[in-house]
């Protein structure tokens, strides 16, 4: 995790829910390119219980299947369980796996069903394994209504919730050790706050852009400000 800045209250916080002896369902959130799906990769990257599913605009089959086969690589077991989310989410807390489950709003949008299932075989299963479940979203509204609130089927099963804010800049410094106090809260500015994790330092080009990205400039005329070789969703 060299390359990976700040963010050590939640890996410790994700890092104590996976050694409970309990079930554990984490939420996190917040907007995108905040870091969130490499928090949650770091926080897993040694382990070998993992379930680790991004899910895409599909068809709610579609979704299934992928998440099918993102489980069985690395449970084999599950091959010979039926294609089903509920008896999938079982067979998985039997195996006290962590599992992650990265857009979740993706498969709401497919799916809107698909939170009261997981509420009844938490209540039913999970509930007794020490499985960890993270569900991970971008969409503010969406985790927030269909998820969070009060209404929500997963209300009050949640054991930690994590809001991700932007990187404060004494953090953000750490990507800009080559530069001034001045030139670094410019460079922190300009990227929002967002996480970078890079095997290289971010390079200050141009001060006349007033974005950031590590992508191609959508005008070639405009000389990026900053250059990194990831931005993380």
């Amino acid at each position: 995790m060299e390359d990976f800045v700040d963010r050590d209250v939640e890996l410790d916080q994700l890092t104590d829910c996976y050694e409970s002896e309990t079930a554990d369902l984490v939420v996190i959130y917040g907007r995108r390119r905040l870091g969130k799906s490499e928090l949650v990769r770091q926080s897993i990257a040694d382990r070998d219980d993992t379930v680790y599913y991004q899910a895409v605009e599909s068809t709610a089959q579609n979704q299934l299947e992928q998440f099918v086969d993102t489980a069985t690589a690395q449970f084999p077991s599950l091959q010979n369980v039926r294609r089903d989310w509920e008896v999938l989410f079982q067979a998985l807390g039997e195996e006290d796996a962590v599992v992650v489950i990265d857009e979740f709003p993706f498969l709401i949008e497919e799916d809107e069903s698909l939170p009261s299932r997981i509420q009844r075989v938490w209540d039913r299963e999970i509930q007794k394994t020490g499985m960890t479940l993270i569900l991970v979203g971008s969409s503010i509204s969406v985790m927030e209504d269909k998820v969070l609130s009060g209404s929500a089927p997963l209300y009050g099963r949640r054991t930690a919730t994590i809001d991700l804010k932007p990187l404060d800049v004494p953090d953000a410094r750490q990507f800009f050790p080559q530069y001034d106090p001045v030139t670094a809260i410019t460079a922190w500015s300009i990227y929002r706050g967002c996480q970078i994790t890079s095997g290289r330092q971010p390079e200050l080009m141009s001060s006349g852009n007033a974005g950031c990205t590590s992508r191609q400039s959508r005008s070639k005329r405009v000389p990026l400000f900053l250059r990194s070789s990831r931005v993380p969703t």
